[in-house]
């Protein structure tokens, strides 16, 4: 079973992208786990730096603005666009997925902040 955690700021159109993305491929292949990290903008830095101590992902500097895709088992799959391409699209098949700039992205972010 694949899993993945997808965490990223709660304001943030490509994290919205990424969780929408997500639950695409959730709603055809039920048997795949997906945890969503979705953290307030004042909680981000401590959060993703914890992250990439805990998992070793060096290359990401300190003020890395996310989204952040990574397996259960600690490998780094990358930011949202990476997740996308990778996962969602090549590994699972899912078509037509909007742009990260389609306004449905802004509205589900500025409802995340809201949670």
């Amino acid at each position: 079973m694949s899993s993945y955690i997808i965490a990223g700021k709660a304001d943030d159109p490509s994290f919205a992208r990424a969780e929408y993305a997500a639950k695409q491929v959730l709603a055809l292949y039920p048997n795949i786990f997906m945890r969503f990290e979705m953290k307030h903008p004042d909680e981000w830095r401590d959060f993703i730096n914890s992250i990439c101590r805990k998992y070793d992902f060096a290359h990401y500097p300190a003020d890395f603005s996310g989204p952040l895709v990574w397996t259960l088992e600690g490998s780094l799959i990358g930011g949202s666009a990476d997740f996308v391409q990778a996962v969602c699209l090549e590994k699972f098949g899912i078509k037509d997925l909007p742009s990260v700039s389609d306004p449905s992205f802004k509205h589900m972010a500025a409802d995340n902040l809201k949670q």
